[in-house]
Formats: C-alpha cells, structure tokens, sequence
C-alpha cells in the first residue's frame, strides 16, 4: 500500500509503474494468504478421521492446488512430504522433501532446510 500512496505523490512518469509493483505485492499476499489457508484445511482434513468428517484425498488435493497457487511455499511441500509418507507413499515424500530442502537452500531458509533434512532422514530405507 505504502507503493500505492507513493505513486499518488509521485510525477506522473512514476506513476504507473508504482501502481503496478503496488497491485502485484497486494496480490502475492492474497496468494500467500490464500496458500496458508489451503494448507491448514488441507492438514484439517487429510488428519481428522473420516467419521468427523475428514477426506484424506480432498486434504490432499488442496495441499497441491496450494502448491500450485504459490510453487515456492515451503510449508506446503514439507505438508504434502507429510501425507504422502502418511499414507505410505515414501517415494512421493522423499521427492517432496527433496524439493522442499532444495527450495529453502535456494532461499536461504535454515530453518525450513533443517526440517526438510529430518524429513528425508525419517524416510531413508
């Protein structure tokens, strides 16, 4: 927002351009947002048993369509590495978690790496 009040002062050149880097930071937080909120109904559902109304393939599905929604989000991957070990899919995690691991170093995420590493370390054979 701060982009947006900047480019209402700014010379009419500068306008646009701060509006446009205003709307696309607005957007990437609703897309963070919007993943944050797939994620935690994802876990609601994939982890509450089916008798309270829980659906492991729905929580699995919104887990994807989070990662689709925003590719990099680490929770997502490391979540989605989760349920597919949950359901015996260890292939499927240790790709999960070896995507995560490659993510947060890229990101310069220590925390996130360090989990992704426990991760792969509970799925080796």
């Amino acid at each position: 927002m701060a982009l947006c009040k900047q480019a209402d002062q700014a010379p009419d050149g500068e306008k646009r351009n701060l509006l446009e880097r205003g709307l696309a930071a607005a957007e990437a937080a609703v897309v963070a947002d919007e993943a944050n909120a797939l994620v935690g109904k994802a876990a609601l559902l994939y982890y509450t048993p089916r008798l309270l109304g829980g659906d492991p393939v729905e929580g699995e599905r919104l887990l994807r369509h989070a990662l689709a929604v925003a590719p990099g989000y680490l929770d997502a991957r490391l979540a989605l590495a989760r349920l597919l070990d949950a359901r015996g899919d260890r292939d499927g995690a240790r790709a999960a978690a070896r995507r995560a691991l490659g993510d947060a170093e890229r990101d310069a995420n220590p925390t996130k790496a360090s989990e992704a590493r426990r991760l792969l370390e509970h799925l080796r054979d």
